[in-house]
């Protein structure tokens, strides 16, 4: 989990965090169940770690109480997450 940024009058940090899939299973059109998956909810992107998996991030806030809070939609970066949301 990465902070991104803090709001002291808030006493929060804007965090994300990476989810990874795993490109094993196929479906019937030939495109693996981990791309469809972790593509982006604002551009529909896959991005890949350099062993090969799909991965997206997932944002949030972390308050200074302590319990994160994330986004449920996947997105490939901050701008995506930002239009998305907007």
């Amino acid at each position: 989990m990465r902070s991104l940024s803090r709001d002291p009058f808030a006493r929060l940090n804007v965090v994300r965090r990476q989810d990874t899939g795993f490109t094993v299973d196929r479906t019937p059109t030939g495109d693996s169940f981990g791309e469809r998956m972790y593509s982006c909810a604002w551009c529909d992107t896959v991005r890949y770690t350099p062993k090969g998996h799909p991965f997206t991030y997932r944002y949030g806030v972390s308050p200074d109480s302590g319990r994160d809070h994330f986004t449920l939609q996947g997105f490939c970066c901050k701008s995506c997450h930002d239009s998305y949301t907007a």
